[in-house]
């Protein structure tokens, strides 16, 4: 980030702290997701070949404020994941592993503020070892939830992509997942019948949910047009004109 840059963000926080602390008020979903797109953007770092932006964000909030979102927790997440998504879409950026959003409550905050962190995490790095859900448990802000390796184990399904050239298989990862043509989408499909982003695929609860990314020519789950709707061992996933098994974990 540049230098200017730093010191406007600094006059904007202290600005937006003054305001606050005078005019209490609840936070709005859209300023969260407008300060997620100020930080993704002050954090692109260029390549060569690609321009990179982070693909992990902590959030936080104060407590009381945070505990407001306790009935939004998984759609709030969820939507900014999107809004993140199709915002590196638009502008040709890319993540160097799946997306991830995460809430923490700090008391040091004032009412109203918002922290964002940013980092670059490998898809190696939240493959193995442990990570932080990306939908966390609002009824305990003190105790942030891990996963170890092996429930991750017990919670990892398979997809098996059958196509008009080949049959391949995509494992999934706790997360959401991007399916579409672009080669930017977490499982990328050559089909022109398939859109840039057709639809996305989410662990929660320990069951996986598939949604259309209100696509042209929809998703389909045993030859019935859906558009979102929890996935069972074998059901067979149709996006443009290939197939997708879902196969669980279990």
């Amino acid at each position: 980030m540049k230098i200017l840059d730093r010191i406007e963000d600094l006059i904007e926080s202290l600005l937006e702290g003054v305001f606050r602390k005078n005019n209490p008020s609840p936070i709005q979903p859209v300023e969260i997701g407008k300060k997620l797109l100020k930080v993704m953007e002050g954090h692109k770092r260029v390549s060569i070949a690609k321009t990179y932006v982070p693909n992990k964000y902590q959030i936080y909030l104060h407590p009381d404020q945070l505990q407001e979102f306790v009935s939004l927790q998984h759609t709030l997440a969820q939507e900014l994941r999107g809004v993140l998504q199709q915002k590196a879409e638009k502008e040709n950026l890319s993540f160097i592993g799946s997306l991830w959003i995460d809430f923490t409550a700090d008391p040091g905050l004032d009412l109203g503020s918002i922290k964002i962190d940013a980092a670059f995490v490998e898809q190696s790095e939240t493959a193995t070892g442990e990570f932080v859900s990306s939908v966390p448990n609002f009824q305990d802000f003190n105790h942030t939830q891990v996963f170890s390796p092996s429930d991750r184990a017990q919670q990892s399904a398979l997809l098996i992509i059958k196509d008009q050239d080949q049959e391949f298989s995509y494992t999934l990862t706790d997360g959401r997942h991007s399916i579409g043509r672009s080669h930017k989408c977490d499982l990328a499909i050559k089909d022109q019948n398939v859109s840039r982003i057709h639809a996305w695929l989410e662990s929660f609860e320990g069951q996986w949910k598939l949604t259309d990314n209100d696509s042209t020519n929809g998703t389909y789950i045993n030859n019935q047009r859906i558009q979102d709707q929890t996935l069972k061992n074998g059901d067979r996933i149709r996006v443009g004109t290939t197939t997708i098994i879902f196969r669980d974990g279990e």
